[in-house]
């Protein structure tokens, strides 16, 4: 028989979908906070793993959502994520939460799909590490109705202290995630290629240190300046311009390639520096780059 407890109620019954990494310490997060959580995993054996405390495995994923009126999803991708879910023939007054990672046509697809068997449907991403769920810092991102998002925001707080509820359209955790870490990784990637480079002249990590922390606290100050600007369109300035930055990086790449490694990214950076400098925007801020790009479409899409 179906919990009676409404979703987000602390101490309801909470159907996690997805025992991987992600979803084994939602789980956990979850058992920890006073939930009774009943997990599924499509191998049984891993869902066994996290069984006590709290966690109940569960065979039959069907059982597992009759048992629950909060379904947390977190598999592979929306493929499977939908293979799984297509097991459960009544969805009526559910509220399905979906933490897959993939494209914000798949979210509107799964919301969709969702509406049509009854559930109420929610959108995430996971911004954090697994070891990192439940903590105060730790992030996750949600879009949908706000009216779910009400409803479920004490108990998603708790996986995640910096989580929270970021548009009504419910591409948008995914559409936003996949930019941004697309942004972290090319960033992590560059240092990776810089401080390989000093490491590789005999420079130690230690000297490397305390410019690498003032770079960041320009950067943190900067991203934030660059995300206004480019909203705003306003791109004057008398500071360093995308014409002088390219002549930095002119001079630099070819001494840095000289030592026989690649610098891919950064000749990539150089090659948008170039498309702007081309595009007429040499004298405006770094930010302008985004003039050079096909103009976004709007919305999620």
């Amino acid at each position: 028989m179906s919990e009676s407890r409404g979703p987000g109620t602390r101490g309801s019954s909470i159907a996690v979908v997805g025992c991987g990494s992600i979803g084994a310490a939602i789980a956990r997060c979850l058992a920890r906070g006073g939930h009774r959580v009943l997990a599924w995993n499509r191998t049984f054996a891993r869902a066994e793993a996290l069984a006590g405390d709290g966690i109940t495995a569960i065979r039959d994923l069907p059982g597992a959502v009759d048992g629950a009126p909060l379904a947390i999803v977190c598999t592979t991708t929306y493929e499977t994520t939908l293979e799984a879910l297509e097991q459960v023939a009544d969805w009526s007054g559910k509220t399905l939460v979906n933490l897959t990672t993939g494209t914000p046509e798949e979210a509107e697809e799964m919301q969709r799909w969702a509406m049509g068997r009854g559930a109420a449907y929610l959108d995430g991403v996971v911004v954090s590490y697994p070891a990192e769920i439940g903590l105060p810092e730790t992030m996750l991102n949600y879009a949908g109705p706000p009216a779910v998002w009400s409803a479920l925001e004490a108990t998603l707080m708790e996986l995640g202290g910096a989580s929270s509820h970021i548009s009504t359209e419910v591409g948008a955790a995914n559409l936003t995630f996949n930019a941004l870490a697309g942004f972290y990784t090319v960033t992590l990637s560059a240092y990776v290629e810089a401080i390989a480079y000093t490491q590789g002249c005999g420079v130690p990590a230690a000297a490397t240190r305390a410019t690498t922390k003032r770079l960041l606290g320009m950067l943190e100050q900067s991203t934030e300046e660059a995300a206004l600007n480019i909203e705003s369109g306003e791109h004057e300035t008398d500071q360093a311009t995308i014409a002088i930055f390219l002549e930095g990086m002119r001079h630099s790449l070819p001494r840095l390639q000289g030592t026989g490694r690649p610098f891919r990214i950064f000749a990539a950076t150089v090659a948008n520096l170039e498309a702007a400098v081309d595009a007429g925007f040499g004298d405006l801020d770094l930010y302008a780059q985004s003039k050079a790009f096909r103009e976004p479409q709007k919305g999620t899409r």
